[in-house]
């Protein structure tokens, strides 16, 4: 069967503490490991503090891509954890990752 499979390096991954009112960004690496070439359609975060970039070109078998998070951490207080989604040619389309993070006062 032919598709396109999207594998994270690390799914989960913990930033460790910041200052509210600062950013940080953080990248989540993905490999191709199906027989199709992947195309990301979206990528949405689970609040407006969390902004993705990904890779817009078509990510070839074998290959690796991309999806960058800058979560601003305004407002913030405690320990949160974010989810991101990437919509995509896979089987299901939804392929999510998520930081934690812990925002000092």
């Amino acid at each position: 069967e032919k598709q396109a499979k999207m594998v994270f390096d690390q799914p989960l991954v913990y930033l460790g503490r910041i200052t509210e009112g600062d950013s940080i960004s953080f990248t989540f690496h993905f490999r191709n490991k199906g027989n199709l070439p992947l195309l990301i359609s979206s990528v949405n975060a689970s609040c407006g503090c969390t902004t993705p970039k990904w890779s817009k070109d078509l990510v070839q078998p074998g290959k690796k891509g991309f999806i960058k998070v800058t979560f601003n951490s305004a407002g913030k207080e405690g320990k949160v954890q974010k989810t991101i989604t990437a919509y995509c040619n896979t089987i299901p389309a939804d392929n999510t990752v998520a930081f934690k993070i812990e925002v000092i006062k």
